[in-house]
């Protein structure tokens, strides 16, 4: 039988053995190793002693029967070997079959050579009886815990013996056998006790290990559904803070890593269109990508919707992390094949490296999503590297959401007003509101800043109604042909009941709506445009004019223009600035004009800031102007210098 074929036995034998059988031969197998030296010590004890009783001393060892002694040196030398040796279960099972076999073979010599010494030495059968008695019990005990070999001395060694004693006829021998054979039935039924008990307990036990090990298998899945991905199989937001605090853990100095959060751009759309499935697939492919390309040395996970994040150590170089990053941008915008249709999407990363201050997840995630902030305000397909300047950036942003939760915002705004005036004849015909926040501990606070903030932090509605409270109040004391040009933030527009509660503020003034000028931006109409189309009919409908804002910065303005009812557009500033260089911006521009006047919508330019700028304008036929040519914002306005007349031009 060739190597392979008996590995291939064993291996058959031991399947075909249940756990429970497993662990009973285990069992048996431990205390065998435990009683074996007791077991040979009796055995040969009592060898020695029927050797006197035949020879009368030990002095002629040369004879057949030290077979059987020479048999049980070779296995107790044989035990003494494997004892400390850990097997296999089917070595097990093999080692107690040969147990079984031997005790055979040792109890079946010994009874021959005792009936033997019966028939040859009548007088010393009380030492025989003795000597073979003890070995017959003493072996049945040492392999008390494996029954088939414990019952072999008893009925290959004991039974034979008793029932040649009571067969004698002499009664002193009679007796002898009886309690030989009271003895042997005592033992037997002590040894199915034993084993009924020791099954029960290795059963018991068996099934206690079963549960565990379930239960450790349980545990195992539960774990590792938890530190991944339902949908793509990656990491989650779990798995990768665990691994960032493990890698924390080990002298941050000596292991410098970097982590990267990717947020995709276009994904919305695509999954708006074409279903979640789609969407699915499309989150699916993205996470193959980056696990395919870094997954080997880096940890990839997703933290949830369409945001990404990798994180890896060893990162010695500055530079190599900012080209991982630009290897992910181009890996991701790859087109890829989703059922038939082909769907590209991009995104947009923000990463940062660690450094002695600042080894700690959570610091590095919010380091890292500050950057990515960063990159999405730069525009689709780009990334930022965290830096102290975003750092300082990111203090104040966190300085000014203290600020703005605490009412500071709404509480120490001000307002100025910028003039916009008629073009043709230079009188004002309105001023645009603009709110001003100057703050002692952070100095001057742009609009840029605080509104966007407020409305990720959904308060803007307050500061709004401040700002209008501001605007109405100051504008109700001027001439009743000087209009109020207010903006509405895109979150206020997209609020159920706006509408109302602008009206309400004017009506708290006496301020006629009529005189008010709404400004929106193509971003707010983009959030709910059916919402904003409902707030700004509404104030229409109560006499107020709308004005689309920083037309020409977006794309989608044109549609609407041809959708929605505008009374006033305002191009946006970047389209000014650039008329006294570029023909073909003033081409643009004076496309623009004319197409405000085929809508029969007021035309205002933004940014005016020259002569040049302004001669420009009024060739084309531009309605109106506002810059600083016109005027700087003013806290006051002044009535001396408000025109006689209104020569602007509003479309009702």
């Amino acid at each position: 039988m060739t190597r392979f074929s008996f590995n291939r036995e064993l291996l058959l034998t031991s399947r075909k053995q249940s756990p429970e059988q497993i662990a009973q031969d285990r069992e048996r197998y431990s205390s065998l190793k435990q009683q074996i030296p007791f077991i040979y010590a009796v055995a040969l004890a009592n060898f020695f002693g029927l050797k006197i009783v035949a020879d009368g001393g030990l002095d002629s060892l040369a004879s057949p029967i030290m077979i059987l002694v020479v048999l049980i040196l070779w296995r107790l030398v044989h035990w003494i070997r494997i004892r400390g040796q850990s097997l296999a279960p089917y070595a097990m099972r093999t080692e107690l079959k040969k147990t079984l076999i031997f005790t055979a073979l040792l109890s079946g010599g010994f009874s021959i050579w005792a009936q033997l010494l019966l028939t040859s030495h009548p007088a010393q059968i009380q030492a025989i009886v003795l000597f073979s008695s003890l070995a017959a019990v003493g072996c049945t005990y040492g392999l008390s815990n494996y029954p088939p070999a414990a019952c072999l001395p008893l009925l290959m060694l004991g039974l034979p013996l008793g029932l040649r004693l009571i067969l004698s006829g002499q009664t002193t021998q009679i007796g002898m056998g009886v309690s030989l054979l009271l003895t042997i039935f005592l033992v037997s039924r002590l040894l199915r006790v034993q084993n009924r008990r020791t099954v029960e307990m290795v059963a018991s036990r068996s099934r206690l290990d079963q549960e565990q090990l379930r239960a450790r298998e349980a545990e195992r899945q539960a774990n590792l559904l938890a530190a991944t991905d339902s949908l793509t199989g990656i990491a989650n937001r779990r798995a990768l803070v665990a691994a960032m605090t493990a890698a924390a853990a080990a002298e941050p100095r000596s292991h410098p890593a970097a982590i990267v959060l990717i947020d995709l751009d276009g994904f919305k759309p695509i999954n708006d269109a074409f279903g979640h499935p789609t969407g699915d697939a499309v989150l699916v492919c993205v996470a193959e990508r980056l696990k395919n390309a870094f997954g080997r040395d880096a940890i990839i996970a997703r933290m949830g919707g369409d945001e990404f994040a990798m994180f890896w150590t060893g990162e010695r170089k500055a530079g190599s992390a900012g080209k991982r990053v630009a290897e992910i941008c181009t890996l991701i915008e790859q087109p890829m094949t989703i059922e038939h249709r082909v769907v590209q999407v991009q995104c947009c990363c923000g990463f940062t490296r660690t450094d002695t201050e600042t080894w700690n997840p959570e610091t590095l995630l919010n380091q890292s999503d500050t950057a990515l902030y960063a990159a999405k305000r730069r525009g689709t397909g780009r990334f930022a590297a965290f830096s102290r300047v975003l750092m300082e950036g990111q203090k104040r942003a966190a300085a000014i959401e203290r600020k703005i939760s605490a009412g500071d915002a709404a509480a120490n705004i001000e307002m100025v007003f910028q003039p916009i005036s008629a073009l043709d004849s230079g009188e004002i015909v309105a001023y645009e509101a603009l709110a001003r926040w100057h703050d002692t501990d952070l100095g001057t606070i742009s609009p840029d800043e605080f509104i966007r903030t407020a409305e990720q932090m959904n308060l803007i509605a307050p500061i709004g109604e401040r700002t209008l409270t501001l605007a109405v109040q100051a504008a109700a004391a001027w001439p009743d042909h000087v209009r109020l040009s207010f903006n509405v933030s895109a979150v206020q527009l997209c609020t159920a009941g706006a509408a109302e509660r602008l009206l309400a503020i004017m009506q708290r003034f006496d301020f006629d709506p009529r005189r008010l000028l709404v400004e929106v931006t193509e971003t707010a109409l983009l959030s709910d445009i059916a919402l904003a189309s409902t707030n700004l009919a509404l104030l229409r409908q109560a006499g107020a004019a709308v004005a689309l804002d920083d037309f020409g910065a977006g794309n989608a303005s044109i549609s609407y223009l041809r959708e929605m009812s505008f009374d006033v557009v305002k191009l946006d500033g970047s389209l000014v600035t650039s008329l006294c260089h570029s023909p073909r911006n003033r081409n643009l521009m004076r496309g623009l004009i004319d197409l405000c006047r085929a809508l029969g919508v007021v035309c205002i330019a933004e940014h005016v800031e020259n002569a040049t700028q302004f001669d420009i304008l009024r060739e084309m036929g531009c309605d109106q102007v506002q810059g600083f040519l016109i005027g700087e914002p003013m806290s006051q306005v002044s009535h001396q210098a408000e025109p006689r007349k209104n020569a602007g031009r509003f479309a009702a």
